[in-house]
Parts: structure tokens; C-alpha cells; sequence
């Protein structure tokens, strides 16, 4: 009775232990799924479609701009705005990691750089104007993880860091 009872035993522990393997291994799945859903999300975010324009017109600013440069132009400086508010999401989505920092790097981390370079001075200007500290907050957070913690060989520049790539 002692050997049906161990066996008994033994086939709950197995049973358990397996409901547990498999729950971990869905909660990987979901959350998987979830931060590719947010690198898709990037991909199809408004910045690309009805924004390219303005991006354009930033990249042509020179680095360390200064704020008056951008303000001079009410509606670019509102454009502006809405540009800091998309990478504002995106540094959010980092931070809970709902996307991984190197991918949203191989994604949009050169935009990210360079928009920063050239409208540092804006936001820190914006944050005195307005007397918030939190002004642009994320934007500067995710371009400073990015110097920080920059995806693999991501100064290379993927065409070249990657050209070995197979299928």
C-alpha cells in the first residue's frame, strides 16, 4: 500500500512540476510577443508616415542648436514638440521594457541620436520656459541609454556590422 501511495505521490509531483514548466514557458511566450509587438509598433508609428518632413528639417539644424533657432518658427517649434512627444513614448516603452533598449537602437536609435544632438537645447530651454523639470524627460533618458548601452557594433554601422548575415 506503501509503494501505491509513493507512486501516487510521485505522479502529483510530476503533474505539478509540469503545470509550472509550461506556465513559465507561456509567461516567455507572452511577454516575447509582446515586446515584438512594440517593435512592430515603432515601425508603423507616426514619425515615419506624417512626420518625415519635420524630421528633415531638424536633421538640418546644426548640433547643439540653439533653442531660439527653433522658437523663431511657432509652428516648427509646435512640430518640434510633436517629434519629442513620439520619442518621449519610446523611451517610456524602454523603461518598462515593453521593447529592448539595442532593439529600438537597430530600429531608430541613429534618428534618436540625432534629433537629440540638434534639439538638446530646445527642451532644456522649454523645461526653464515652462518651469518643469520633466520636460522631455524620456527623450533625454533614451538618448543617453543609447550612448551609454548602444546595440552590438552599432557604431559601425549595420549595413557594415551585418553584411555577413545569412538567411
Amino acid at each position: 500500500m506503501a509503494d501505491f501511495s509513493s507512486l501516487i505521490d510521485l505522479i502529483t509531483l510530476i503533474a505539478i512540476l509540469s503545470v509550472l514548466i509550461f506556465g513559465v514557458a507561456e509567461i516567455w511566450r507572452a511577454n516575447r510577443a509582446r515586446k515584438d509587438e512594440a517593435a512592430l509598433n515603432i515601425l508603423n508609428s507616426r514619425i515615419y508616415s506624417e512626420n518625415i518632413g519635420i524630421v528633415i528639417k531638424i536633421f538640418k539644424l546644426p548640433e547643439n542648436a540653439s533653442a531660439e533657432l527653433i522658437t523663431k518658427d511657432e509652428d516648427f517649434a509646435h512640430q518640434v514638440m510633436q517629434i519629442s512627444s513620439q520619442i518621449e513614448a519610446w523611451g517610456i516603452l524602454v523603461f518598462q521594457r515593453k521593447i529592448d533598449l539595442h532593439t529600438l537602437d537597430l530600429m531608430v536609435g541613429g534618428l534618436v541620436r540625432h534629433l537629440w544632438l540638434r534639439l538638446q537645447n530646445f527642451i532644456f530651454a522649454q523645461r526653464e520656459e515652462i518651469g518643469d523639470p520633466n520636460a522631455g524627460e524620456w527623450f533625454q533618458w533614451l538618448a543617453e541609454r543609447l550612448e551609454e548601452d548602444p546595440a552590438p557594433k552599432k557604431s559601425e554601422g549595420d549595413y557594415k556590422a551585418f553584411r555577413d548575415w545569412k538567411r
